[in-house]
């Protein structure tokens, strides 16, 4: 966790376990912002602050492990999981989307993506995927964690009040 000041408060940034781009986006609770980390600056994403820019003051210089472990030797080094890595490559639609009533709306199908191929469309409400009910996006994540990219699953959704089968293959973000 770092701690910075905006407009004079001082202002805790924690990472949020998502990614944009394969980065890291860090969240600052108590303003409710998610801000995106370049090379040389925070760059706020969503929230009031949006669109705001933090230099780095203090970024530090990336360090083989040896040598920080050499440099911090009561460091505890966490190895990632099964399911850590299940995470990072689990295979995704490639659509932007918020819970809904009995499912995920779709609020956005990324060009290229699975999605997309499959005829997925902003406002469809995704409710089963592979045979299993997609009860909000956490359910949905751990669907997909039990698939992999390549696969081809059956995905329904409820469009101008019909149900409508898709059947995207899945993919993994580096592929689109």
């Amino acid at each position: 966790m770092s701690t910075r000041e905006i407009d004079g408060r001082a202002v805790e940034f924690g990472t949020s376990g998502y990614t944009m781009d394969h980065v890291f986006v860090l969240y600052d609770r108590a303003s409710n912002n998610v801000w995106y980390p370049d090379d040389e600056n925070l760059q706020a994403v969503a929230g009031k602050r949006k669109g705001q820019s933090l230099s780095f003051r203090d970024k530090p210089a990336p360090m083989p492990l040896g040598e920080w472990l050499d440099a911090h030797p009561g460091s505890t080094v966490l190895l990632p999981t099964e399911r850590d890595f299940k995470l990072m490559n689990r295979p995704y639609l490639g659509i932007g989307l918020e819970d809904a009533e009995g499912g995920v709306l779709v609020t956005r199908v990324m060009e290229g993506s699975a999605a997309e191929e499959a005829g997925f469309l902003e406002g469809d409400v995704l409710f089963r995927l592979d045979r299993q009910d997609v009860a909000g996006r956490r359910a949905l994540r751990e669907i997909l964690l039990e698939l992999d990219a390549g696969d081809t699953v059956t995905a329904v959704v409820r469009r101008n009040g019909k149900k409508v089968k898709l059947k995207p293959e899945l993919k993994r973000r580096a592929d689109d």
